[in-house]
């Protein structure tokens, strides 16, 4: 008897809902993402009427925390003494599409950027604020740290990704998508997200890890800026600058 060996798939973004039709409308430079939607009324007797109506969605900016239960785990785990410096840390989150959820982008390629953000910090590279109106926490960042702890921002895709623990081997694209979210809908326990930090570690040096808004509509929303001034930042402006 043959034994059954694991199988896996790692996709490089995954989307449940409006956003993840592939017929969403252009992501405005700064207004709140829509989608349009068409409402098909059929009354017995009478011609089919048809309502098109856009329907806004939720961006980096509307968020001001999330829940601490969507984190099922932290690589290394808090405290961990031990953790090797060849390693890169992350974070895993129970939803499947919890990294792209709020992202304001089209699915138009592989390479979908996450809306939040993990960074690794040496104690003297950061100090910590008082709580922010919005009530979340609050750092400010040497400008040193910035250069070597944030990456380009249009690389963030790629340290993203969503597990699934089972092979998809369907044909078309739209098979693929269909399969995946029928298998997650009859058991969640199935898949994954995760975000990595691709920040190279010290060895014998302590460092505290963050999740931060990876847009600067969501850092602003967190500080508990006005909402003129979030609308204000377009959309694709991530929240660090490269250098």
């Amino acid at each position: 008897m043959s034994e059954s060996k694991a199988q896996y798939t790692f996709l490089p973004w995954f989307r449940k809902g409006i956003m993840g039709l592939q017929d969403t409308a252009d992501i405005s430079v700064r207004e709140q993402v829509s989608v349009p939607l068409r409402l098909e009324i059929v009354p017995d007797g009478q011609p089919v009427k048809k309502i098109d109506q856009p329907v806004k969605i939720y961006g980096p900016g509307d968020i001001t925390g999330i829940d601490r239960r969507m984190v099922v785990r932290t690589i290394p785990r808090a405290g961990t003494k031990k953790f090797e410096a060849n390693y890169f840390c992350g974070i895993e989150f129970f939803e499947e599409d919890f990294p792209w959820r709020y992202t304001p982008a089209k699915n138009k390629t592989l390479q979908l950027a996450p809306w939040i953000w993990l960074v690794a910090l040496q104690k003297d590279e950061f100090t910590r604020s008082s709580a922010s109106s919005a009530g979340l926490p609050v750092i400010e960042i040497n400008a040193t740290a910035m250069n070597q702890a944030f990456p380009d921002p249009a690389t963030t895709w790629a340290w993203a990704h969503t597990h699934l623990s089972f092979s998809v081997v369907d044909d078309t694209i739209e098979e693929k998508r269909n399969s995946v979210r029928d298998r997650l809908e009859s058991n969640p326990a199935l898949g994954c997200s995760r975000l990595i930090c691709p920040r190279r570690l010290k060895p014998l040096t302590g460092y505290t890890a963050f999740l931060l808004p990876a847009f600067e509509k969501g850092r602003l929303a967190g500080l508990g800026d006005a909402i003129e001034k979030i609308n204000e930042s377009p959309n694709s402006l991530a929240s660090w600058k490269t250098g």
